[in-house]
């Protein structure tokens, strides 16, 4: 098939990938570097242009393609399949879904992503009779379910509950998914009425994996591995409580009981929503939690239920505080929800005729000494309620090394580094 290409740049690179006598750095870096020339001229002005029996071509060596491994490096064939997801092509729906059964995993869950990329009915069509047949693969990139709820929420009554149950570990992106079906009035709540059951069940399940493992102190070990992806399944099906009519939503009360803030976060939402009362301590412990106190700040302004948020963390400060733990939470940060967030100072500034506030914070977090971190900048004139700020970041500098001046030195200084201007000092 590849000597059958019209195109000989393809038809070179794409022979050389089958060369074992090549290093299998070598084959990667020859293919990284011709797409990356490739996108330098854009795909359809450059040596690499297909013509249109060659994008079928390449669709279909990539979906059925064999070609030596390059680990740690991504297979051939998925290498091709995303070098197409920002092109259009008439045939992709069809190529994809006649090679399907044949294609490994990787290249399936390549070639889901290709189809949904594409805007026609032609894909969508495909995409839904493939997922009919098939179970969501593994390797799915994240760019799939980004395309799925941007140019597929139409096909939600095609596609649940069945893509629900065969989730796996897409459980949380297809969740996401399912709510963009809804609001768009794509789906109804009442579709998930025969999967009622199943989610009761497996969140039963949950529950009692994840009750033993509640703790009174500290905050790190919910973001334990094991626990996390525990807890994050839990909350998707607690979640779904709430959604589907008619639920038993026995797994919510005993999960507003739990230690977790997230936990009971989800269960407090689905026992609003069918109109039960959630305990306060369950409310107070949720919006002590720096991680969930603005998640359940918007629920209950969307539940017309703000009444029932702790009037005492209706703060510029208690907003502030969960600004700055959102940026710490990443894993490339600190990785989890600091002990406490004291505000030592506030800067203010100006800029274009409007006032702002940037914040200094002492931070205390398991495992670490108290370090020093910054929030903002915030609209000094904002409503209370919760705030973003482009500028929050952390050197973790130890708190104790230096006075809260020369913290202050510091992050003007590291603003200084990364040439933002917030305001005029």
């Amino acid at each position: 098939m590849i000597n059958a290409l019209d195109n000989p740049v393809w038809r070179e690179l794409l022979l050389g990938q089958l060369d074992e006598r090549v290093k299998a750095f070598d084959r990667n870096t020859a293919m990284f570097k011709a797409f990356q020339e490739s996108e330098k001229a854009g795909k359809i002005n450059s040596s690499l242009r297909p013509s249109g029996s060659d994008c079928l071509r390449l669709i279909e060596i990539g979906m059925r393609g064999q070609f030596p491994s390059r680990d740690p490096w991504r297979p051939v064939g998925t290498e091709i399949l995303s070098w197409f997801w920002t092109l259009v092509h008439p045939c992709f729906p069809e190529v994809v879904q006649t090679h399907f059964a044949a294609a490994s995993d990787p290249s399936r869950a390549y070639g889901l992503t290709l189809l949904a990329t594409q805007s026609t009915p032609e894909a969508a069509a495909s995409i839904v009779k493939l997922l009919g047949e098939y179970p969501l693969p593994d390797g799915l990139p994240p760019r799939f379910f980004w395309e799925m709820n941007k140019r597929h929420a139409a096909t939600g009554s095609q596609l649940f509950p069945k893509m629900l149950v065969d989730a796996g570990p897409h459980l949380a992106n297809v969740m996401n998914f399912l709510n963009v079906c809804l609001e768009g009035s794509a789906l109804t709540s009442e579709a998930l009425a025969p999967v009622s059951g199943w989610v009761a069940s497996e969140s039963l399940r949950l529950l009692d994996a994840v009750e033993p493992l509640q703790q009174s102190v500290g905050k790190q070990w919910r973001c334990d591995e094991q626990y996390s992806s525990m807890r994050s399944q839990l909350g998707v099906f607690l979640d779904l409580l709430g959604i589907i009519p008619g639920a038993p939503m026995a797994p919510c009360a005993r999960a507003v009981e739990l230690k977790d803030p997230l936990c009971a976060f989800f269960a407090i939402v689905s026992t609003l929503k069918k109109n039960l009362p959630p305990p306060d301590e369950a409310i107070l412990l949720v919006a002590d939690s720096f991680q969930t106190r603005v998640p359940l700040y918007d629920q209950l302004s969307r539940l017309h239920r703000l009444d029932l948020f702790p009037a005492h963390l209706l703060t510029f400060e208690s907003f502030a505080a969960a600004s700055m733990a959102e940026w710490l939470l990443y894993p490339t940060e600190l990785g989890y929800e600091p002990t406490r967030l004291d505000l030592m100072a506030k800067v203010s500034g100006v800029d274009e005729d409007k006032e702002f506030v940037m914040c200094l914070w002492k931070v205390s977090a398991e495992g670490h000494s108290d370090f020093a971190a910054a929030s903002g900048p915030y609209d000094a004139n904002a409503p209370i309620g919760p705030l973003s700020g482009d500028n929050t970041f952390s050197n973790f500098t130890e708190w104790g090394s230096r006075t809260p001046d020369e913290h202050l030195a510091e992050i003007v200084e590291t603003l200084d580094q990364w040439r933002v201007e917030w305001c005029e000092r």
